[in-house]
């Protein structure tokens, strides 16, 4: 009898193993499967290789030359586009010599910000370009219009396009003009910006004599200037003082 009750207690021992080991290798299974999530997360498409950049004209007068950039997003996946400035396009302007006339970030300053634009899968981002800026004073030709989006990844997706300009009155003239004008600030010792009666800026190129003349000068002073315009630099010749 004794005999038999050490085989009964060895078989309930067995029994109460196997379901302890049971249930500790479900709880490794359940483990397995939670951290599996983290994984499989997806990630955002490369922007050169999902999107399609293309350029289209909207307006084509000489005071209104505007553009439109659209990215289109041909691939399945999200694309984030990373910007660290709010600048979100650039252009240049090539004369029929391949010579960079304008650019448009030159002489501009952003404000430094981190954002993030998504583009869903089929989806497109569009983008308005004015280059009236870079096309005013130029002579009457055929240039080159090369527009691209400045986020993060995106420097080979760079539109070209061909611009016939007609031309502006003031690039044609070489005679010297003179108006009146409301001083801005130096921009460098070699250039003073100001604008017109209009509120249109202007970039003057002086010399040390113009230079020193308007050292002191505060912003919103009234100006008289006299400069020459060759279809790409204004260059003042005389300032006098109001």
């Amino acid at each position: 009898m004794l005999k038999t009750i050490f085989k009964t207690a060895a078989v309930v021992l067995l029994a109460i193993g196997v379901a302890a080991c049971g249930s500790k290798d479900e709880g490794s299974e359940k483990k397995a499967v939670n951290t599996g999530g983290s994984v499989n997360k997806e990630v955002p498409a490369n922007p050169e290789e999902a999107l399609d950049a293309s350029l289209n004209q909207e307006s084509g007068s000489k005071d209104d030359l505007k553009y439109k950039l659209t990215l289109k997003n041909k691939s399945d996946k999200e694309v984030v586009l990373e910007h660290g400035t709010s600048q979100f396009f650039d252009y240049n302007i090539k004369d029929s010599s391949g010579n960079v006339v304008y650019t448009f970030s030159q002489d501009k300053m952003f404000t430094q910000a981190l954002t993030e634009k998504k583009v869903n899968p089929s989806d497109s981002l569009e983008v308005e370009v004015d280059a009236s800026e870079g096309f005013k004073g130029l002579e009457k030709g055929q240039y080159t219009l090369e527009v691209w989006p400045v986020a993060k990844g995106t420097q080979e997706l760079k539109t070209v396009t061909t611009v016939d300009w007609p031309g502006d009155s003031k690039a044609v003239s070489k005679e010297p003009v003179t108006e009146d004008v409301t001083y801005v600030g130096l921009a460098d010792n070699h250039t003073i910006e100001v604008t017109d009666k209009n509120g249109e800026a202007i970039s003057l190129q002086i010399d040390e004599t113009i230079f020193k003349q308007l050292e002191n000068t505060e912003p919103d002073q009234e100006l008289t200037v006299t400069y020459t315009d060759d279809g790409v630099t204004k260059t003042a010749t005389k300032v006098v003082v109001k």
